[in-house]
């Protein structure tokens, strides 16, 4: 999981590229909520599945490799395809009940959860 931060949008963002590639590989779920999901979009994890950020441009301004626009979705909620998971930051609530739902939490803890937090943050 990649949390946000501004950082990510800086040249000082650290390289996990080779990190979630493996994971993603080997058959782990790989998430990205904000500005996370630009290490999604720089390993090239993007290119090839439905996915959402904090608006249609911030991938390609900030993510260098990122070639995956024609399967971005503007989505207000996260959105998961082929074990990768991605969230605009106004979306913390349907990101974790996602990424609940990836790794096998029971369905109705995760119901739970969605109806206990109710709306994201706006």
């Amino acid at each position: 999981m990649v949390v946000g931060g501004t950082i990510w949008e800086t040249d000082d963002a650290p390289d996990v590229g080779v990190l979630l590639n493996a994971q993603h590989k080997r058959g782990a779920v790989v998430a990205g909520i904000c500005g996370g999901t630009l290490a999604l979009g720089r390993a090239g994890l993007l290119n090839g599945v439905s996915h959402t950020s904090n608006d249609p441009d911030f991938l390609g301004r900030n993510a260098d490799g990122y070639a995956g626009s024609a399967r971005y979705q503007e989505s207000a909620a996260a959105v998961s395809d082929g074990g990768v998971i991605t969230a605009p930051g106004t979306a913390p609530v349907s990101f974790t009940a996602a990424v609940f739902d990836a790794v096998g939490i029971e369905q109705a803890a995760v119901q739970q959860f969605k109806t206990m937090m109710a709306a994201e943050h706006l």
